[in-house]
């Protein structure tokens, strides 16, 4: 636009007038920006956006012996907090499981 107003004052200036009264017209038609829809990837036509996960902390625990999935075993996490763990399905004693804190 204002390349539009230097070329308007230019010419209005090369034939003699320097604009002693209004001010210089100026087109005021604009083009409209595309209009963009979002992609409908999700139910409901809400379009996902890339949000990165949290990764959460944890820590191996080793199961100990005699202790079967399900059993709650208190931890201490590295923070020096205490908290109670489920063993998961599948886990057997000797094994080393990650656990959230």
């Amino acid at each position: 636009m204002n390349a539009q107003v230097n070329v308007e004052l230019k010419h209005r200036e090369s034939i003699g007038d320097t604009g002693g009264g209004s001010a210089p017209a100026v087109n005021q038609s604009y083009a409209s920006a595309p209009k963009v829809e979002p992609p409908m990837d999700r139910p409901g036509g809400v379009a996902a956006q890339a949000v990165p996960a949290a990764q959460p902390r944890t820590f191996p625990v080793t199961i100990p012996d005699g202790v079967v999935p399900g059993t709650q075993l208190q931890v201490v996490a590295p923070s020096g907090q205490t908290m109670m763990f489920a063993v998961p399905n599948g886990a057997y004693p000797g094994q080393q499981v990650l656990v959230p804190y």
